[in-house]
């Protein structure tokens, strides 16, 4: 590298082998540059490329990214539009002043999708350095506000203990993951994983105080159901101890989402009941809640009633609804409140804080996810005829662009389009890779088809006929074998959507095997067999088979270890390992096995 004290992205690549961009080599690379004095730039942006942590962050989830610039030939008519489009909108005078020409592609076909979208794009101003820490730190701040709420000012102890249920107790999946499930709109959704995440994060945080959190909740909630005062002097007192406890709680960017939308959809609940109660109130003329049961006892002296009905032009059946309606909105409210121990305005005023934060946070993402379009276009041409549309490349590239600018972290003091490039090439590739050919053609073999199919439309045209295996051999000069092979490589994909028959009603899908839909005879049996162990561990007392089926993992397949089952049960590891033994000397009485040994041989 002689003198040279700066060496571009691509001159690199260059260089290095792709075994040695593996993420374990970053490290080693970047320091030996930085021992040198030689500065890592990126060429098309000209910016100093970002540090090594963000190298190897970025650079681990896709090793392969630097190694799929193989020389591929592109679609002449597309490159050309995207070199029109490098050319045009990445000017100089353009890039500088963020200004697109409005002259920019006034050819085009208004009805040519790449040519529209590429006009779009190119109205989006550029950003620069500065512009981008500003954004950055927009995002950070709405982040913060956030963060503030849940874990100071509106913190809910509710959301912990439903933490520590999901990591030691058998909680209803259906019921614990409900609001997941209908925000994601995912048939798919996996509780396994999520309680393993959950488990993995938070089990040793809350493990020092999670006695005492459970403890308290399920006081609260005997309070609640009793109808007594859940803001009396002595739980207040424990429950702004075990706050200041659960404030040393990180909270990682799936609750601090999940724990904002309750706040928000919370608040959304109480103004509808509210609204839905007023609504109710004035049709009944009454003033209060409390109210109603004063109505609902008139409405059973007949002189009153009449005189009601006759006021309200409102039939009594019709009144009695009213009031259980209202009842039961005022029975919800207080059920929020109760969840989140604080004051109704005081929920709605926080989640108006947190809507804020969140609102902060998008601007800021959009703007520069919006601002970076180019670069995933500028990315993506290099890509093209590899399996995918193009369009396809710049979709995953800008899916790629989006985790980008969750993750940038602007307080390195790095460009944020050297650090996202990592990232578009990461899910450009990856994307080729899972929806393209199952087996990637190489090049070498790409020039042998192109030979082969250029051949056969010869031999098509001297012969009149297609060539067999053995003339396109001998115009090759190839073996029989290598012509066989080279063709089976080149065969195209077939839709599963092939009509097959003369008649054309069935599919070739129809014809396949679907490895995905369980065995009718194996589910049935394992069903079976799931009925014949509930039926035999209904012979334990229950504690034992509570400790059994939470020892073996039988209701959720999460197997706990003695002292999580302990901690359940609150008694040491010990007896557990002794409640343990008991039930399995009992199980292992003939007449409780006998009817599982079948199953038993089918296994083995």
């Amino acid at each position: 590298m002689g003198d040279k004290k700066e060496i571009t992205f691509e001159d690199l690549s260059t260089f290095l082998s792709g075994d040695m961009l593996e993420p374990d080599n970053i490290d080693c690379i970047y320091g030996i540059l930085e021992n040198e004095g030689i500065g890592l730039i990126n060429e098309k942006i000209g910016s100093d490329i970002c540090d090594v942590d963000e190298l190897h962050e970025a650079s681990k989830l896709d090793s392969q990214c630097m190694m799929l610039d193989d020389a591929i030939q592109v679609d002449d008519e597309l490159d050309d539009k995207l070199d029109d489009f490098d050319d045009e909108v990445l000017d100089k005078e353009d890039y500088n002043s963020g200004y697109i020409k409005s002259g920019l592609l006034k050819d085009s076909n208004s009805e040519d999708p790449i040519r529209l979208y590429l006009k779009e794009i190119g109205k989006e101003f550029l950003l620069t350095g500065n512009q981008e820490v500003e954004l950055a730190k927009q995002m950070d701040s709405g982040e913060s506000i956030i963060e503030n709420i849940l874990k100071n000012e509106g913190l809910v102890i509710e959301n912990y203990y439903n933490l520590v249920n999901a990591i030691y107790s058998r909680v209803d999946k259906e019921e614990f993951f409900k609001k997941d499930r209908e925000r994601e709109k995912d048939n798919n959704f996996d509780y396994y994983n999520k309680k393993k995440r959950i488990t993995s994060f938070y089990k040793s945080l809350l493990k020092p105080f999670q006695d005492r959190l459970v403890k308290y909740v399920e006081r609260k909630h005997r309070l609640y159901e009793l109808g007594e005062d859940i803001f009396e002097e002595s739980i207040t007192n424990e429950r702004l101890q075990i706050k200041e406890l659960l404030k040393s709680i990180p909270l990682y960017q799936e609750e601090l989402r999940l724990f904002s939308d309750d706040y928000i959809d919370s608040a959304s609940k109480i103004k509808d009941l509210k609204r839905q109660q007023k609504s109710i109130l004035d049709r009944l003329k009454i003033d209060k809640v409390r109210n109603l049961r004063i109505l609902g006892r008139d409405l059973a002296i007949p002189e009153k009633r009449e005189r009601i009905e006759k006021s309200l032009n409102i039939r009594e059946d019709l009144i009695k609804e009213q009031i259980t309606e209202a009842q039961l909105a005022q029975k919800e409210l207080e059920r929020i409140e109760m969840y989140y121990e604080y004051p109704m305005d005081k929920i709605i005023s926080m989640s108006e804080e947190i809507l804020k934060g969140k609102q902060m946070m998008q601007h800021a993402k959009d703007q520069l996810i919006k601002a970076n379009l180019r670069l995933v276009v500028s990315i993506a041409k290099k890509y093209a005829n590899r399996g995918l549309h193009f369009f396809d490349l710049v979709q995953e590239g800008n899916i790629g662009l989006i985790k980008a600018v969750e993750k940038f972290e602007y307080k390195r003091g790095f460009k944020f389009s050297t650090y996202a490039t990592w990232w578009i090439r990461q899910a450009i590739t990856r994307s080729i890779s899972d929806q393209a050919r199952t087996i990637r053609v190489p090049v070498h073999m790409i020039e042998q088809i192109n030979r082969l199919n250029r051949e056969t439309r010869y031999l098509v045209q001297v012969l009149g006929k297609d060539p067999t295996d053995e003339e396109l051999s001998i115009r090759l000069g190839w073996d029989l074998k290598k012509v066989k092979t080279v063709k089976n490589v080149s065969r195209e994909p077939v839709s599963l959507e092939t009509p097959i028959g003369e008649e054309e009603d069935s599919v070739l899908s129809d014809f396949i095997e679907d490895k995905a839909i369980k065995n009718p005879a194996k589910h049935t049996s394992f069903v079976v067999l799931q009925d014949q162990i509930r039926a035999v561990l209904g012979t334990l007392p229950e504690r034992e088979q509570e400790v059994v089926k939470m020892r073996f993992g039988l209701e959720d397949g999460y197997s706990l270890t003695l002292e999580e089952v302990g901690l359940h049960f609150n008694v040491t590891r010990e007896r557990i390992r002794q409640i343990e033994s008991k039930a399995l000397r009992r199980l292992k009485n003939p007449k409780k096995t006998q009817k599982l040994k079948d199953y038993l041989e089918d296994l083995n």
